[in-house]
């Protein structure tokens, strides 16, 4: 892996680490986190020397594996929910619901049963994002 790709990924990690914990009423750790994601992506570019006439690929490529890691890292770390939860608040989640709800027990409890399409499209866009941020290097 490339150390953009690598600094990204943690970047990611962090805010959806952070997200999770600001969920589970550990506010602190959850503002620390969530301000470290901040703060990688403003400090980035520089370090990886992204002008502002490259930062386009950077910034879909970036929003292409958020797309693909964020819900599982925040469903990893809130430990009541299955790793294929969709929420029912985020505006993707709301989108991911319409797509893969097909049976009612599934619209009450949020546990995917038919997930492997969706993890499918996940793989789809996590592999589309890395493309774009290696390609660019």
């Amino acid at each position: 892996m490339t150390p953009l790709l690598t600094y990204l990924i943690f970047s990611i990690a962090a805010g959806a680490t952070g997200d999770a914990l600001n969920y589970r009423g550990q506010k602190t750790w959850g503002h620390a986190l969530r301000a470290l994601e901040v703060l990688m992506l403003l400090c980035g570019g520089p370090i990886f020397g992204i002008t502002i006439h490259d930062i386009v690929p950077y910034i879909v490529g970036y929003t292409f594996i958020r797309f693909a890691l964020f819900s599982y890292i925040w469903n990893l770390v809130v430990p009541w929910v299955h790793w294929t939860y969709i929420g029912r608040v985020d505006p993707v989640d709301l989108v991911l619901r319409k797509l893969v709800f097909n049976d009612p027990d599934a619209k009450i409890t949020g546990k995917v049963k038919t997930w492997h399409g969706i993890l499918f499209a996940r793989a789809v866009f996590l592999a589309a994002g890395v493309a774009m941020i290696v390609k660019e290097i």
